[in-house]
């Protein structure tokens, strides 16, 4: 190789850090570049907030279960209700037809309304 290629391929790198140096160097001018970041970094939290918040949120959740089991047990206590006024309906005609019975027989009415009579026991049974 040539002795000129050679300096001409050790000129060019060299002209180039050169030129990025005066390029930096030059002053700004008297132009101001400001920059604003947009990151907002929360506070941070206390033991006692941390505590509060969990607390809170414990009692939302035993709200909720609260609110689900009252609705379960109103569903329940409307059931029960339908059912004891069937049973009650039933008793009623029973009631009904022991009044009818008694009269067809001549059974002497208990004195008192809801009074419970005692019926007599048969030889040889006893009462459990």
């Amino acid at each position: 190789m040539d002795i000129r290629k050679k300096t001409a391929i050790l000129a060019l790198p060299l002209t180039a850090v050169v030129l990025i140096g005066i390029i930096i160097a030059q002053p700004n001018n008297g132009i101001d570049y400001e920059v604003t970041p947009d990151i907002t970094i929360e506070p941070r939290r206390s033991d006692v907030v941390e505590v509060v918040q969990a607390y809170e949120r414990l009692m939302d959740r035993y709200m909720g279960m609260v609110e689900q089991n009252m609705s379960v047990i109103g569903t329940d206590v409307a059931s029960n209700v339908q059912t004891l006024n069937t049973i009650a309906a039933q008793v009623d005609t029973i009631n009904a037809r022991l009044e009818r019975i008694e009269q067809a027989l001549d059974i002497e009415q208990p004195e008192e309304e809801g009074a419970i009579r005692e019926i007599p026991l048969q030889q040889g049974r006893t009462r459990q």
